[in-house]
Protein backbone atom coordinates (compact mmCIF):
# COMPACT_ATOMS: atom_id res chain seq x y z
CA UNK A 1 0.00 0.00 0.00
CA UNK A 2 2.51 2.57 0.46
CA UNK A 3 3.86 2.42 -2.48
CA UNK A 4 0.49 3.15 -4.27
CA UNK A 5 0.65 6.64 -2.10
CA UNK A 6 4.43 7.69 -2.41
CA UNK A 7 4.11 7.28 -5.86
CA UNK A 8 0.12 9.53 -5.82
CA UNK A 9 2.41 11.95 -4.20
CA UNK A 10 5.26 11.71 -7.43
CA UNK A 11 7.54 9.40 -5.86
CA UNK A 12 9.52 9.17 -2.14
CA UNK A 13 11.44 12.46 -3.14
CA UNK A 14 8.03 14.42 -3.89
CA UNK A 15 6.12 12.67 -0.97
CA UNK A 16 9.07 13.80 1.30
CA UNK A 17 8.61 17.27 -0.21
CA UNK A 18 4.91 17.65 -0.09
CA UNK A 19 4.77 16.26 3.50
CA UNK A 20 7.50 17.70 5.44
CA UNK A 21 8.95 14.16 6.30
CA UNK A 22 12.49 13.25 5.91
CA UNK A 23 13.46 11.81 2.27
CA UNK A 24 15.04 8.69 4.37
CA UNK A 25 11.43 8.46 6.11
CA UNK A 26 9.36 7.82 3.40
CA UNK A 27 12.06 5.36 1.49
CA UNK A 28 11.29 3.25 4.64
CA UNK A 29 7.85 3.15 4.36
CA UNK A 30 8.36 2.25 0.71
CA UNK A 31 10.86 -0.41 1.81
CA UNK A 32 8.58 -2.17 4.41
CA UNK A 33 5.31 -1.02 1.85
CA UNK A 34 3.92 0.24 4.48
CA UNK A 35 2.93 3.62 6.23
CA UNK A 36 2.62 3.89 10.32
CA UNK A 37 -0.99 4.27 11.74
CA UNK A 38 0.68 7.59 13.81
CA UNK A 39 1.28 9.16 10.54
CA UNK A 40 -1.66 7.98 8.01
CA UNK A 41 -3.80 10.85 8.71
CA UNK A 42 -0.77 13.60 8.27
CA UNK A 43 -0.94 12.20 4.71
CA UNK A 44 -4.38 11.70 4.04
CA UNK A 45 -4.87 15.43 5.12
CA UNK A 46 -2.13 16.72 3.04
CA UNK A 47 -3.09 14.89 -0.10
CA UNK A 48 -6.46 16.27 0.34
CA UNK A 49 -4.67 19.62 0.81
CA UNK A 50 -2.69 18.97 -2.71
CA UNK A 51 -5.67 17.47 -4.50
CA UNK A 52 -4.12 14.07 -4.34
CA UNK A 53 -6.86 11.12 -4.15
CA UNK A 54 -6.16 8.64 -1.58
CA UNK A 55 -8.69 6.76 0.64
CA UNK A 56 -8.03 5.24 4.06
CA UNK A 57 -8.69 2.25 2.22
CA UNK A 58 -5.13 2.59 0.50
CA UNK A 59 -3.25 2.26 3.50
CA UNK A 60 -4.38 -1.19 4.02
CA UNK A 61 -3.21 -4.14 2.04
CA UNK A 62 -6.92 -5.99 -0.42
CA UNK A 63 -6.47 -9.73 -0.12
CA UNK A 64 -8.54 -11.52 -2.70
CA UNK A 65 -9.88 -14.62 -0.84
CA UNK A 66 -9.86 -18.18 -2.76
CA UNK A 67 -12.08 -21.15 -2.60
Amino acid sequence: PAEKIIAAFGGCKAASERLGIGLTTVQYWHKIGWIPVQRQAHVLTVAGNLGIVIFKEDFFPTYQLTG
